[in-house]
């Protein structure tokens, strides 16, 4: 089921996918503009959310407008392919927004491990992991040249559960998706994490458009 997906968004301020259809006339990853922050949930950025608060005589509730900023993304990556350059849409709009950038890795052995026996089998294991774990910080140093407020979470689990699990509990506001990441699961495709994170995430999504080579664009 890998393939092209065409980001579009739905009233909640997500970003739906299509599968399918020619990766020529897919829209490109692009920062969204303050016109179209003012769209997320909220008014992201520049608007205010209404939230109740009831008054003490137990009468109608009374609204109170509060400030909505995208204070934190989650930005899911391959540690062992996504590179700085991938980012280089991501940290401008960071940096615009004076938001935090938290790179997650989600980490799953791969099926060929299942048949490694005796010590050396979960040696290896033990390995691959720790060479994730310090690609994923190394990816982290880079970028924090270009922003200082960029931290990393390595998670173990699948894709897109472990995202949807690591959003809601740091509380992000946004989650960027900038780069391929069809070869971090073997069960899941970037067009469909994507499309899941989509329907079930509690903030905003950003995709780019993945190409026919499998590289996000």
């Amino acid at each position: 089921m890998k393939g092209s997906f065409n980001p579009t968004c739905d009233r909640h301020g997500h970003m739906l996918t299509g599968v399918g259809g020619s990766p020529q006339v897919m829209a490109p990853f692009v920062l969204p503009t303050a016109e179209e922050i003012a769209l997320f949930p909220g008014g992201v950025g520049i608007g205010s959310a209404s939230t109740g608060q009831g008054q003490r005589n137990g009468s109608s509730a009374k609204k109170r407008k509060v400030a909505f900023r995208i204070r934190k993304i989650l930005v899911p990556v391959d540690s062992e392919r996504t590179k700085p350059v991938d980012l280089k849409r991501t940290i401008p709009l960071a940096r615009r927004l004076g938001a935090q950038i938290r790179l997650l890795h989600c980490y799953e052995s791969p099926r060929s491990f299942t048949y490694a026996e005796g010590d050396s089998g979960f040696d290896d294991v033990i390995r691959h992991r720790e060479r994730n774990l310090v690609r994923l910080q190394s990816l982290c140093s880079k970028v924090r040249r270009s922003w200082s407020k960029c931290g990393w979470l390595f998670e173990d689990g699948p894709l897109p559960a472990s995202i949807l699990r690591v959003s809601k509990s740091m509380g992000a506001d946004l989650i960027v998706v900038p780069a391929s990441l069809d070869a971090a699961s073997e069960n899941w495709s970037t067009s469909e994490v994507v499309d899941e994170l989509a329907r079930k995430a509690h903030c905003p999504v950003l995709a780019g458009k993945v190409t026919a080579g499998g590289k996000v664009a």
